[in-house]
């Protein structure tokens, strides 16, 4: 609306005849450069508020660093940076200004840059000697447009806080050199999402000298949902920002609480994925269960290829010990047949075919490879055959022990009992010779 009032005043002002005031003036550093080096355009916008357009007419011979700044009672520094050998004029340009009692103002400055080449450059040593460069790299004033700066801006403090509505899409970061001949990088307009977002406004000396001031804003969650997970607490994001989206997953809205949620969702899985931020502002990705009403942390692993998501086992591996390992910083339960072995099974979903396996998993090179189970069960059917096999003839050959030493026992006995015969009979026999005798 405010743009239509100025354009109708613009107009008018055309109509009856009425000349613009210039509102701006421009300065180059240096008007001729060596290419690959840079010269500051400094524009002084004093009494001035508004948007400046800056073009450049040989693009390939000089690039501006900012195509369009906005001044508000003061002076703005953009960087030219010479390319090739050539000249190039830049030209700035009051687009959408007005003084500070709000009258609309016009024009434009140009000035010609001439790129040499380095070597002639050095011979003809026009640049300042760097010890005679300013150092000063203070800002004289910094805002966020519309908002309040926490604490109030003093040019020593460095860094700042601003809290903006939840529906707040864009900021204008207005920042002002206090030395004329100091380049500023980091303002103007900057996009913002749910959470804290933090920017750097540098500001650099005429020698070269740097200094950082920090912004960071907050876009305030109006209505929060809450929830634990783990005992731990987390608020569901409702902005999905910087968040690598899994394969197979598109996005869609959803409801939670009755709010308009974003999430993904994969056809093949059935997975609905949110996203929990914690107390520290970082977002992860859960499964939601929407019937349940449960929140369960989303641990892909990609090898090989492979993309699956760890499941619990159902039932017990014999001859196979029950552990948990780490995975990508997470833990996940597993199963080794040793305890110090390089190698896990591991169960899980298959995120792009939807089927369940079990996974041999290395952790020497990270390596997922398809683990049949037939073959853990004929593993284990061999293994119990073994088993029995070697109990049977263990059983068999204590048996035969058994029985042998029940032989030899019953041998024994009868040796010891007819040994005794034989010398009853002797000596029977010794005393019927002597009954005869005495006869």
């Amino acid at each position: 609306m405010k743009k239509i009032i100025r354009l109708c005043v613009i107009l008018f002002a055309m109509f009856i005849g009425i000349n613009y005031v210039e509102a701006f003036s421009i300065g180059a550093s240096s008007t001729t450069i060596a290419s690959g080096q840079t010269a500051r355009l400094t524009i002084n916008g004093s009494g001035f508020i508004g948007k400046y357009s800056i073009s450049t007419s040989n693009a390939g011979v000089v690039a501006a660093s900012e195509g369009s700044v906005w001044i508000e009672d003061g002076s703005y520094s953009i960087t030219l940076s010479g390319l090739n050998v050539g000249s190039a004029t830049i030209t700035v340009t009051a687009s959408d200004v007005s003084d500070t009692a709000g009258n609309p103002a016009s024009g434009s400055q140009s000035v010609t840059i001439n790129v040499v080449d380095r070597a002639s450059s050095s011979n003809q040593k026009q640049q300042k000697d760097k010890k005679d460069m300013s150092k000063n790299n203070d800002l004289k004033n910094l805002s966020v447009e519309g908002f309040t700066l926490t604490p109030e801006f003093d040019k020593d403090k460095l860094e700042y806080d601003v809290t903006v509505p939840e529906d707040t899409k864009e900021i204008n970061i207005i920042a002002q050199a206090l030395d004329s001949n100091a380049s500023i990088d980091g303002a103007g307009k900057k996009e913002v999402t749910e959470g804290t977002n933090t920017f750097d406004i540098v500001v650099r000396a005429e020698n070269g000298d740097k200094k950082t001031y920090k912004i960071n804003v907050l876009v305030k969650d109006e209505n929060p949902i809450n929830v634990t997970v783990d005992n731990k607490k987390y608020t569901v994001a409702k902005v999905l920002t910087d968040i690598d989206i899994p394969n197979g997953y598109k996005e869609k809205t959803i409801k939670i609480n009755d709010q308009d949620v974003p999430a993904l969702y994969n056809k093949i899985t059935k997975f609905t994925l949110v996203g929990l931020k914690d107390e520290k502002g970082k977002i992860t990705l859960f499964i939601y269960n929407k019937n349940k009403n449960t929140y369960t942390k989303y641990n892909e692993l990609k090898a090989n290829q492979l993309s699956i998501l760890p499941l619990e086992f159902k039932g017990t591996l014999k001859g196979y010990e029950k552990t948990t390992i780490t995975i990508n910083g997470e833990k996940v339960e597993a199963y080794k047949y040793k305890k110090n072995s390089n190698y896990a099974i591991i169960y899980g979903l298959n995120l792009e075919t939807g089927d369940k396996d079990y996974y041999l998993y290395n952790s020497e090179d990270g390596s997922l490879i398809i683990y049949d189970n037939q073959l853990i069960n004929d593993l284990q059917n061999t293994i119990d055959l073994y088993t029995y096999i070697i109990i049977g003839l263990a059983s068999a050959f204590i048996l035969l022990l058994i029985i042998l030493i029940v032989v030899a026992k019953k041998k024994k006995k009868n040796n010891k009992k007819n040994t005794k015969e034989e010398k009853e009979t002797k000596s029977k026999k010794k005393k019927d010779k002597n009954d005869i005798f005495e006869l």
